[in-house]
Formats: C-alpha cells, structure tokens, sequence
C-alpha cells in the first residue's frame, strides 16, 4: 500500500556510538540515477529514527514500483572522543544492509517529509555527537494542538546554536521570525510559534564555542512536529501557481506589487525566458523591509522548489534566485513578496522557464560558427 517499517536491533554496548544512514532509489537498472521524483530526493520519504536499541525506518513511497532502501552504518572512533570537533568531522559509513521493497498499489497520495538535513531524526543524534540532552521532547515526532512549542535541552559544553524552521512550500527566511533560541546556565531554550497548522520540520545546529569561528555550524538533531491548531493563522504566500499552460500572456514579467514594494530586476527582465542553460541565476534590487517566497514548478505539476536557492547580498539589498533545472522542460518561477510586518504576500514577478538542453547546444554552435 505504500507503506513500510523496517527495524534493526543494534547491541546495547555499541548503540550510542554507531551512526546511520540511508538512501532511496528505483531498483529498475533504467532509474537507477534518478534520486528524485517530482523535485523532491527520494529519501525525504523515508523517516529514520533511534529508538533505544532500534534503529527504525518509515518508508512512504510515492509512486508505485520497486525500490531498493540501503542502510550504511560505522561506529564513532573511541579514540577521538576527547576532541571536541572529531565527532562531528564526515567519515565513511559502510553498506550494512539493503532490502528491495515493491509496491504495487498506493493506498494515499504521500508527500514528501520537510527539507531538513539528511538522515535521522530525533533527539539521539545531538546526543550521541554533542553530549546535548533533551529535557522535554525524547522522540523525534511532536504533535502539537497549540501555536506555541517548547523544546528544551542540557549541556555541559559551551555550544554556539543556530535553529531553522523548515516548512514545504515556505521560504525558510520567512519562517525564521517564528524561531526564539536562548540559553541559560547550560540550557537551551527553543521557542516555536507556528503561522498554521501543518507538518513543519526543525533542525539545530551546533559548534562548540572553543573551535574556530570560522568552522562551519554541524546538525546536531531534527524533530518532526506535526501541528493541528493555531491561534491566528498567518498567510504564508504559498498559494499553489497556476500551470504554464494555462497563463495567459499579462501574467508573466513584472505584477504590479513589485513596484509598489521598491522591488527591480536587476538581471532578467523578460517573462519569457527561452533557450536557458541549466543552471543560471537571477537577480532583485530589493529595500531591507521587504521579504521574498516563490515557488518553483516543472509541467505540468512536479515540485521543484528545491531547485531554486533564494540568497541575500550586498547586506539584503540584493535577492540573488539560484535555478538548477536538471530536466528538459517548461519551468515556472513564482516570486513573492511582503513588507515586514505585513501578513499577505503579493505575487511581484512570474517566469516561464524553457530549458531545453539540445537546442541550447545547437546554440552555442552556431555561435561558434559565425565567429
């Protein structure tokens, strides 16, 4: 139906120090490179998580199929546990196991699990890598019937943090005025607001405040909250677009909100952008107050938001949209915007988007050619 739970006992002695992971892909030799389906990697839709002595994997496919779930495993060097970094540096994990799962009937439509980091879920990880303890929520899914959660945690270390709210379909800047972190003595304090109900995913960041500054912030853990109830719902601009197909010509280019919140193109000016490479960037003039969304589809409805990488430069004035199409096809770009303080998003900016690799070639060719 979809649906499918694999567990593995792992021993008592080894169970905080070995480290997992997983990955997700099409069993058909013809699909075996595709890591995707409709914009989304695969193993966003398989939940990974440490239960005791259990390592648990949740998996939701979302078309029918054969699948093959692989698991690596490796276990914490012993002898690098007194420096303060070793924990949290990449190192190889082995292949330990792989299981095919076919799928023949879909009972549900299944969605793809928030874009966090990749890998578990759950409190174990901060543990295991960070010595960071959760006082209040011990598993990796919280249920909440409330617009407010609190998540707190106990260290011994002195840990630099950094807390992101993830949401499908929602700018991740958007969602940072929702996110309150503080410490206290050796507690850390994290405080969620949620703007509507729905399935939100959190990730935390640590770095110990004896390394450098100039390391990289590592994921510690992510949790899972499932919200039902809100106070005050809050407009997210995330209204779904409209099919390239079924825009007429007035819709693409500039909307009226653009110039009314300051906002110029500073690359792209044209709707219609035709015969485009791969991967390319576009760029806004934007004031500081004003904030930024889109979406991103390819026809005639794969979500691709995850292909686009919304920037801000030159201290905010600059919104740089990274794009990386890596299909042929009509692609739609979206773009939102809002004054702070401000509930609505406006539509400013709409681009169809054609990526076509074989013409684009034949191009540059002719190009070549003339010269």
């Amino acid at each position: 139906m979809g649906g499918a739970e694999i567990r593995i006992k792992v021993p008592d002695e080894v169970a905080r120090d070995i480290v997992f992971h997983y990955q997700l892909r099409f069993a058909p030799k013809e699909l075996r490179h595709e890591t995707e389906y409709k914009g989304a990697k695969l193993d966003r839709f398989v939940f990974q998580s440490m239960l005791v002595d259990e390592v648990i994997y949740s998996v939701h496919l979302p078309v029918r199929g054969d699948f093959f779930l692989e698991i690596f495993a490796n276990k914490i060097d012993d002898g690098s546990s007194g420096d303060s970094s070793s924990s949290t540096m990449p190192f190889r994990l082995k292949c330990a196991c792989k299981f095919k799962i076919i799928c023949s009937e879909l009972k549900h439509k299944m969605h793809a699990l928030p874009n966090c980091a990749s890998g578990e879920w759950g409190p174990a990880k901060a543990i295991r890598h960070f010595r960071l303890f959760p006082l209040s929520h011990e598993t990796a899914v919280i249920n909440a019937d409330s617009s407010e959660v609190e998540l707190k945690f106990t260290t011994r270390r002195a840990l630099h943090f950094l807390v992101k709210l993830r949401m499908n379909g929602v700018d991740d800047h958007f969602l940072d005025q929702f996110v309150k972190a503080a410490t206290s003595n050796e507690d850390l304090i994290i405080g969620l607001t949620f703007p509507q109900p729905g399935q939100y995913g959190l990730d935390l960041y640590a770095r110990p405040d004896t390394d450098s500054v100039d390391l990289t912030l590592a994921h510690a853990c992510k949790y899972l909250i499932n919200v039902t109830k809100v106070k005050k719902r809050i407009d997210l601009g995330a209204a779904k677009m409209e099919n390239a197909s079924q825009m007429v010509n007035n819709k693409y280019g500039m909307m009226s909100a653009c110039s009314k919140l300051g906002i110029k193109p500073l690359t792209h000016k044209e709707g219609k952008l035709k015969q485009m490479p791969a991967v390319f960037d576009i760029e806004f003039a934007v004031p500081v107050f004003v904030s930024l969304s889109y979406h991103f589809i390819r026809e005639p409805d794969e979500e691709y938001r995850d292909h686009v990488i919304m920037v801000r430069e030159n201290d905010g004035l600059v919104a740089k949209f990274k794009v990386n199409m890596n299909k042929p096809g009509n692609y739609l770009l979206t773009i939102y915007g809002r004054k702070d303080g401000e509930e609505k998003m406006a539509n400013i900016y709409n681009y169809l988007i054609v990526h076509d690799p074989e013409m684009t070639l034949s191009r540059k060719k002719k190009s070549k050619e003339s010269k």
